[in-house]
């Protein structure tokens, strides 16, 4: 029965990509329709309250222009001021109805159905259909494997790898859909960004969920997967996306937080960093997502092979021209004779669902860098993998110190109460009482209001620190950055310093660019010149 279930988990973790991402879109649209709701109301309560269908009927005419809708019409009385219609008004999984009325004048009503775009829908379509063909697939392949016995069996270690990889292609689906999450709450925002980096791990959880199925009938067919491996060792993980300059910091922060969050209901794992201050500006030439993948396999590595409570300890240095990535565990170590082993396609240790393909996968990817894996380990004492990757020269949008003098005054303008008290206690802990000017604002709007009263020959004294995105607001904060003119004395703190288009516009503006999550590391100095 278990071996049944097994068989199925392939096509069970396809199904559950599907559901979520179904689930998302649908969430996107209860959103948005919502939105359009709050939005109408505010922009026209009187004539709602009076029963301005003239106005109103206007005013629908231009929403129809900025709103992907199906049916809108509107009644005063019972009676209809305002009807247009392109299709089926009734509900859908890809359609919302929605209902707008004022609280004052129940007489007047306004029902629409709006609908994603059909951009997002052909999207979703397209990525539904990608999975049928995946299943297909892995439904004809397991029905070969049934009477093809032990070089099936063989074959099947790598099958699954090549479902992981398919299974990834879907996510530029999600990926693509990130720049019109900014209407949702900072928290909601970073919500679905951690479950579309969640969708990622499916790929190494289908590894290690079929590792036990394939495990029994390894041994014995050792010499049909070797010789199969001597053709197609080089096919599993050769595509790949180009390197790019990438902020060795900002990564390793963002895997810390996740893992930190995922075995936070484990008391026996705890993990620490040590990130010192020369590290902070640490560049190389990488792949981010194959990075976070390493790093977030290798941690999890420590994790699973614990006997006992274990501290795990990622550290960022620099050595020469080189960035070395550590992560040390206090773990039972590895044997001597198993070590030299480690590295190696089918090697594993500790891990009674382990593969053997993380560290392969892992030690292949960082030497394409031209860099170097190397592990460490003692029985009983723990465990320490060390990666080198050459460094480079951070990119001119950077912002590698926050330089300050005495009479600096800090405009901090975000919706995020809690980067706030961020900025707060960074500044108090680095510089006391000397920084005495500090202003807390939270949109464009109260940042346009505050410039207002300030004075040119002032504003070289002036410290912006604006964030990108802004509930309820189309206006960026590289919008108002743009228009006050303040692009030098500016710098964006952003949860998507990650986005090339971000960091180009950044650059091409004269803007320098810090990722949120990194907020609380930065060196920050003050000079009395």
């Amino acid at each position: 029965m278990i071996k049944k279930i097994k068989n199925y988990i392939p096509h069970l973790l396809i199904l559950c990509s599907v559901l979520l991402c179904g689930a998302g879109f649908k969430v996107f649209l209860i959103q948005t329709s919502r939105q359009i709701i709050q939005n109408f109301q505010a922009q026209n309560l009187s004539e709602l309250n009076a029963s301005d269908v003239f106005s109103l009927g206007t005013k629908l005419n231009s929403l129809s222009n900025t709103i992907h809708w199906v049916c809108i019409k509107g009644t005063n009385k019972g009676n209809i001021f305002y009807e247009k219609s392109k299709g089926f008004c009734g509900k859908f999984p890809w359609q919302e109805i929605i209902t707008i009325k004022s609280l004052q004048n129940t007489e007047v009503e306004i029902i629409m159905t709006v609908r994603l775009s059909k951009y997002l829908e052909l999207m979703f379509v397209s990525f539904v259909i990608l999975q049928l063909l995946l299943l297909i697939g892995i439904f004809n392949t397991a029905k070969k494997h049934q009477t093809e016995s032990l070089k099936m069996q063989a074959s099947l270690g790598q099958l699954a790898a090549q479902v992981a990889h398919d299974i990834k292609s879907p996510l530029a689906a999600l990926t693509a859909i990130q720049k019109d999450l900014a209407t949702l709450p900072e928290t909601s925002r970073i919500l679905i960004r951690s479950a579309m980096d969640r969708i990622r791990n499916i790929a190494t959880d289908l590894i290690n969920k079929n590792r036990e199925l394939t495990s029994k009938n390894l041994k014995n067919s050792q010499n049909i997967f070797l010789a199969s491996n001597k053709k197609k060792d080089s096919v599993t993980f050769t595509k790949t996306k180009p390197a790019t300059l990438e902020h060795l910091l900002s990564l390793m922060e963002t895997i810390v937080s996740e893992k930190r969050i995922q075995y936070g209901a484990n008391r026996k794992v705890e993990i620490k960093t040590q990130f010192l201050e020369d590290s902070f500006s640490l560049f190389s030439t990488i792949n981010a997502t194959e990075l976070k993948r390493i790093l977030s396999n290798l941690i999890n590595n420590s994790v699973e092979a614990m006997e006992t409570n274990v501290e795990i300890t990622i550290a960022l240095t620099k050595e020469n021209d080189f960035a070395v990535i550590t992560i040390k565990d206090t773990g039972k170590g590895i044997p001597k004779e198993l070590l030299e082993k480690l590295g190696t396609r089918g090697e594993t240790h500790g891990k009674q669902s382990g593969s053997g393909l993380g560290l392969y996968h892992a030690k292949s990817t960082v030497e394409s860098w031209s860099g170097s894996l190397e592990i460490m380990s003692q029985a009983n004492k723990g465990t320490q993998i060390s990666i080198r990757l050459k460094t480079s020269k951070p990119p001119k949008w950077f912002l590698s110190e926050l330089t300050l003098t005495k009479d600096t005054e800090i405009v901090i303008t975000d919706d995020d109460e809690n980067i706030h008290h961020i900025w707060n206690k960074k500044f108090e802990n680095n510089m006391g009482h000397e920084i005495k000017n500090i202003y807390h604002l939270s949109n464009p709007s109260e940042l346009r209001e505050w410039f207002k009263n300030i004075k040119t020959d002032k504003l070289n004294l002036i410290k912006f620190l604006i964030d990108f995105e802004y509930v309820n607001s189309k206006e960026t904060g590289l919008d108002i950055i743009h228009e006050l003119g303040i692009n030098t004395q500016s710098t964006l703190v952003t949860s998507r310093a990650e986005e090339e288009l971000i960091r180009t516009q950044c650059e091409s503006i004269e803007v320098t660019l810090l990722s949120k999550n990194l907020a609380h590391l930065i060196p920050v100095g003050i000079t009395h010149s």
